[in-house]
């Protein structure tokens, strides 16, 4: 089945934005001793917008948002009558020493312009759930914390020019061995009962434990003691659960499970821990990945890479604000949501491991915040390697994990802002660029392959290389490229060229995961990786995402790598001169 959803074109501002009405005190200097004691976040976020699009502020909804260390982040949907416009976000961006904006992205309608339809519906939505679950071959799935189970209205806009009162219908399909998942939001159409719109959750891949710095099982085991990093995960990874059905190892992070449950071929699945201390130490042999005695091996790998990926994560962004995947917040979520119980945790990611139903192939759902994520891998047979199991590949475990951050970090944990053809295509090269990253280990930046655990020469058509003669991908190519993955190629191997120059001129941190506080070339790559994602819009070009990972470093480092970054981005493409067109241009600012 095609899933299609009609994405408003984005725009996005990243340079200073000045106060658009002067009297209004929305930009005041905090910093200064000049403070406004009554300036709010979702207030003056939503003032801005207002003026800034020239809407009625009470069609305008406060999102999420919060500060922090960086800057201040909110997030503001567009209604029409009172009904939110789906993925019509608008994200602000605000200094955090100035009240002042740097970053401004929009995904919202000309409802002037647009043909919409009334707001009250014809079809009651408990008459239209059977056909969508059928035609879905799924079940109606509500969030936990939507005890009802009653879609909300929302409206979406149409390519020609309409915008249809809709209801959304989350319909999942993963218990299923025909290896066609759907975790899908649908939008049914409440005046004729079609289906006009569906937002895909998962995200599907074919690439390639372990310390998280090596790539896969060949590259050797470590007994490693205490790995968990106490400041992202305050209680830990492990909290034993009796119950077998939550999962068979558990954690406020992560819960993972075999073949979709707590049994396998009849045959219950024990705890990976085997003493009260938490060690998780079995053994494992490549040449029998079916025997069930490497199960627990495979969950020691599976649970130590997801959990370094939370906690890494975490120290350059990906918090409970962000949209994180924790069952328990710790109070930290919802800064400025004032509603009692925090809505957005209750969401570790469940992975299941020893998955027999797919094959050659891993995938990561992204609902929206406060729902858990779910990741599934599977045994790939590939020729000349035999059968392989790719929890015991690192770069696929980080791959698939890094879907989760940057579809909730896009457009303000709603799960659905990277939905378009090349905004998918870059979350693929995202999540190869986050393992390639996390394979690192000096400032020798040589080139890297994905995928090495089934095929010597990798899952992509060419290795990430800063040598033209080795992977000559620009921006250009993406106008010939109709596939997600081969499009995030062009988007990795672009930010892999970013990369290789901030080492080179800045050196290399090799504690990385932890000293975030560094200025090395690798630690400002991943800090401007993740800043980038919370002020870019929704459904970005990479154009946008160029100028957010600029902005970015404008707002945290003042604008101290630029003109690096500007260098790498040209030579592969994506020069001052490129518009949204995939048309190369090498020419970068004349400061630079």
């Amino acid at each position: 089945m095609e899933l299609e959803f009609y994405h408003p074109k984005s725009s996005f501002k990243n340079d200073s934005i000045e106060n658009p009405n002067n009297t209004s005190n929305h930009f005041v200097s905090e910093g200064s001793g000049v403070k406004e004691s009554n300036w709010r976040l979702n207030e003056s976020a939503m003032a801005f917008v207002s003026s800034e699009l020239g809407v009625d502020v009470n069609d305008v909804s406060y999102h999420k948002g919060w500060s922090g260390s960086n800057g201040k982040f909110a997030f503001i949907q567009q209604h029409i009558g009172g009904i939110p416009v789906a993925n019509a976000i608008a994200n602000v961006a605000y200094k955090a020493k100035y009240s002042q904006v740097f970053s401004f992205g929009s995904s919202f309608i000309d409802t002037k312009a647009a043909t919409i339809a009334s707001s009250k519906p014809k079809l009651d939505y408990k008459t239209l759930v059977p056909q969508v679950e059928s035609l879905f071959n799924g079940q109606l799935f509500s969030s936990p914390h939507d005890e009802q189970q009653q879609p909300k209205l929302e409206y979406v806009a149409r390519p020609d020019g309409s915008v249809a009162l809709t209801y959304p219908m989350q319909i999942r399909n993963l218990a299923t061995n025909s290896g066609d998942y759907w975790w899908v939001q649908a939008y049914v159409c409440a005046q004729s009962g079609n289906v006009v719109a569906v937002t895909d959750f998962t995200a599907h891949a074919t690439y390639n434990v372990v310390p998280i710095h090596k790539q896969n099982f060949f590259d050797g085991r470590e007994l490693l003691v205490d790995p968990e990093d106490l400041e992202a995960s305050p209680d830990g990874w492990v909290t034993p659960d009796p119950d077998p059905t939550n999962g068979v190892a558990t954690g406020n992070n992560v819960a993972i499970f075999v073949n979709g449950s707590s049994t396998l071929r009849n045959r219950p699945v024990s705890k990976a821990i085997d003493d009260p201390c938490g060690t998780f130490d079995n053994p494992y042999d490549p040449d029998s990945v079916l025997d069930l005695d490497n199960l627990n091996a495979t969950i020691d790998n599976v649970f130590y890479v997801m959990n370094t990926m939370h906690d890494v994560a975490y120290r350059y962004g990906f918090t409970e604000n962000a949209g994180n995947f924790q069952l328990d917040n710790f109070g930290k979520g919802e800064e400025f949501g004032g509603r009692g119980q925090d809505v957005n945790e209750g969401d570790p990611v469940g992975i299941s491991i020893h998955d027999f139903s797919g094959i050659d192939n891993a995938f990561f759902s992204t609902p929206p915040d406060g729902n858990p994520g779910i990741a599934r891998f599977f045994f790939f047979q590939l020729s000349k390697t035999g059968l392989r199991d790719s929890a015991f590949a690192n770069d696929v475990l980080i791959h698939e994990y890094t879907h989760g951050i940057t579809n909730r970090m896009t457009g303000g944990g709603t799960g659905g802002c990277l939905q378009t053809l090349e905004s998918g295509g870059m979350g693929e090269g995202w999540s190869d660029m986050m393992a390639v990253w996390m394979g690192q280990t000096s400032e020798r930046v040589e080139d890297f392959k994905i995928g090495t655990y089934f095929s010597d020469s990798g899952l992509r058509s060419r290795p990430y290389s800063t040598d033209e003669t080795v992977n000559p991908l620009k921006y250009s190519d993406v106008s010939r490229l109709k596939e997600v993955h081969n499009i995030g190629e062009v988007w990795a191997n672009t930010l892999y060229n970013v990369y290789a120059d901030l080492v080179e001129e800045h050196g290399f941190e090799q504690n990385a995961q932890k000293e975030t506080e560094s200025v090395k070339g690798n630690v400002v790559f991943m800090h401007n990786f993740m800043d980038g994602l919370l002020l870019q819009p929704c459904n970005p070009t990479m154009v946008d995402a160029r100028d957010a990972i600029l902005a970015a470093d404008n707002n945290r480092y003042d604008g101290a790598h630029e003109c690096t970054m500007w260098r790498a981005f040209a030579r592969k493409g994506l020069g001052v001169g490129a518009s949204g067109e995939f048309v190369d241009d090498f020419s970068v600012p004349g400061e630079c």
